[in-house]
């Protein structure tokens, strides 16, 4: 039987269909290292001392426990990873291939082979997950691993520099993507990829790749990038210039025109009146600045300047009243800060202009003691809620308008398209299109046409990469007409975890969270790209936040939670997550693996019979093949949880 020791992530025995063979870790381990010493044998001293240190009480104890278990699982599978003999163990020649043995032997000289290899097997951790006890383990698995990294990374830069390398560009992304995984300072990695960006027209994700790069010096270890980053930051800025469309001399405007974004209701943040404020109240003041900047990255509203405001607010009812008219505002977010007896509060309500009617308001608490720890928050909670309620209430107009206004329609576009159903999802897009006649640059709506292509994909489950195509069209038209706004970079990101491409992924969400860090559906498919990243409990801390900024939150939250729970075994936790999800015939699948996992197979079976009557043609590894999962043990896991259900 021929046999592959995967090293990297999860270590794992696999035969030659791929399928996962039970085996000691600590064996596969000893393996690996046996197998790099000078004639691949090792005496059981030296072993034992490897394995456990040298100071462990009996290790040889230990060794000849381990073996034990090694020998009758090797009678088990009837191959021999390890002789074992009196005085030493031997790794055969023949007995596994090492999967890192390979990488480390291919030449030099063959850079795209290493590229790929690597690619294909450097997917986590050297042995991650293997408890050592031993100095000498620990440095071995460094200086493995450091290995295997130099010579991908110098291959990726040699493969760089071939003439036709722009042939493989994509693949060239993807390697340093997994590259700045294992070293986030590599700057081979950070230069291709902004090399890449620039190629294509991408500015603002080159731009903010340098930027991410340059921070991290910075931070972590007080430097600054060098000459030759700097030089590819700037040739960046000229493509960038150049690209830009030419206007004629003859018809430069001599003043700038004011051409606001029409079709978006305008809000106007009053601040508190000042009076005496001190202390807590300042701290308040604060926060709304703060608050005010998250609103003014808002795409969704136009947000009155704030100096306005100011004036604004010191006037008197009357000429305030007549300020909103001329400033065309629609909606007013009017705040004042109350002391309390044991808590001090900031009082925030949101006011329709044309209606004159409150219809929102909420007591904030602002507590000295605490707000360090609920500062941030605070500000994603006020202005998360402004812009929501203010959705709810042009989406509550829509019934007593003759015809929708383009903003209208896009709301109309966001309320269909929550909805995992096909018709709904092409609802949506008809109405991103309606809105995108009358506003063709309005970001949101480009950013709403490349989520109903990839949910069609998910939904349609066909494998259609022409859908995924379409998807990062859109996605990067939304970026080009609005390169400050995270709708292109969120969708992006989505399309580009359907691709497979993950570190990819999470950068592009990353740039989308820094510019818009209270959007609640961007922090919740961020999660998700994190679950299929394998990045767990990342993963759960996001849909956390994502919960905290929309309590009444969609299916899809829950199925991104319940996902997380199930892959880092919590099945109860992932059973409870599915009882909020409104359309259960979606989640069937997911109970009968969790109840299989738990033992209970009555349940699992009940809910594995109900799946097949709604989806008859559901297949275990056709469905899987779809939906991209960065360590294998975590496909392997779902897989097992569905087979011991009963599904084929």
């Amino acid at each position: 039987m021929a046999l592959t020791l995967v090293s990297f992530g999860s270590p794992r025995l696999l035969d030659e269909s791929g399928v996962v063979i039970a085996f000691p870790e600590k064996g596969l381990l000893a393996a690996g290292y046996i197998a790099t010493r000078p004639g691949r044998s090792v005496t059981r001293a030296e072993l034992a001392a490897f394995l456990w240190g040298e100071d462990a009480s009996n290790p040889l104890v230990n060794l000849r426990q381990l073996l034990s278990r090694v020998k009758i699982r090797q009678q088990e599978i009837g191959t021999t990873l390890l002789e074992l003999r009196e005085n030493d163990v031997l790794a055969p020649a023949g007995g596994v291939d090492c999967d890192f043995l390979r990488l480390k032997d291919l030449p030099a000289n063959r850079p795209l082979d290493i590229v790929e290899m690597s690619l294909a097997h450097v997917t986590g951790a050297f042995f991650a997950g293997v408890g050592t006890s031993s100095e000498r383990a620990e440095l071995w698995l460094a200086e493995q691993q450091e290995h295997v990294l130099s010579r991908f990374a110098q291959a990726l830069e040699a493969l760089a520099r071939e003439p036709d390398q722009l042939s493989r560009e994509h693949m060239q992304r993807q390697a340093a993507y997994r590259l700045l995984e294992f070293d986030p300072y590599s700057e081979i990695a950070y230069r291709i990829l902004i090399n890449a960006f620039t190629a294509e027209g991408n500015f603002a994700q080159a731009r903010a790749m340098f930027d991410r790069y340059s921070a991290r010096l910075q931070k972590d270890l007080n430097a600054q990038p060098d000459g030759g980053m700097l030089a590819i930051r700037d040739h960046a800025a000229r493509q960038a210039i150049e690209r830009l469309p030419a206007v004629p001399v003859a018809e430069r405007p001599t003043t700038a025109p004011f051409s606001p974004r029409t079709g978006l209701p305008r809000l106007m943040l009053m601040p508190p009146p000042l009076g005496n404020i001190k202390g807590t109240g300042l701290l308040a003041t604060s926060l709304l600045e703060d608050v005010t900047i998250g609103l003014c990255r808002a795409r969704s509203v136009q947000l009155v300047a704030p100096h306005t405001a100011r004036r604004v607010a010191a006037m008197d009812e009357a000429a305030r009243q007549e300020a909103y008219r001329n400033c065309d505002v629609s909606y007013v977010l009017e705040t004042r800060f109350t002391p309390g007896a044991e808590v001090d509060a900031l009082f925030a309500s949101l006011v329709s202009v044309p209606e004159d009617a409150t219809i929102w308001a909420e007591r904030l608490p602002v507590d000295p003691a605490s707000l360090g720890a609920s500062y941030n928050t605070l500000v994603r909670r006020l202005a998360a809620v402004a812009l929501s309620q203010i959705e709810r209430h042009e989406f509550s107009r829509i019934g007593r308008a003759t015809t929708p206004t383009a903003y209208q329609n896009f709301l109309i576009g966001k309320h269909y398209i929550r909805n995992m159903e096909l018709p709904d999802i092409r609802r949506a897009r008809k109405a991103f299109r309606e809105t995108l006649k009358e506003m063709p640059d309005f970001s949101p709506a480009l950013g709403g046409l490349s989520r109903t292509a990839h949910l069609e994909w998910l939904v349609t489950a066909r494998g259609d990469t022409e859908l995924l195509k379409l998807s990062e069209k859109y996605a990067q038209a939304a970026i080009n007409a609005d390169d400050d706004g995270s709708d292109g970079f969120h969708q992006l990101g989505v399309s580009r975890l359907y691709r497979g491409a993950f570190d990819e992924s999470i950068e592009l969400f990353e740039i989308a969270e820094r510019i818009a860090p209270s959007h609640a559906d961007l922090i919740a498919d961020h999660a998700d790209t994190l679950v299929h990243a394998s990045r767990l409990e990342d993963a759960l801390a996001k849909i956390n936040l994502a919960f905290e900024l929309n309590p009444f939150a969609p299916d899809y939250y829950w199925w991104t939670k319940a996902g997380a729970n199930y892959s880092l075994h919590r099945y109860e936790a992932a059973i409870d997550d599915l009882t909020h999800v409104a359309d259960q015939t979606n989640v069937l699948r997911f109970n009968a693996a969790c109840w299989a996992m738990l033992g209970d197979m009555r349940k699992a079976r009940a809910y594995m019979r109900r799946t097949m009557e709604n989806f008859p043609d559901f297949e275990t590894d056709k469905w899987l093949a779809l939906i991209p999962i960065r360590d294998p043990a975590q496909q392997a896991h779902y897989r097992e949880g569905l087979r011991r259900a009963g599904f084929k």
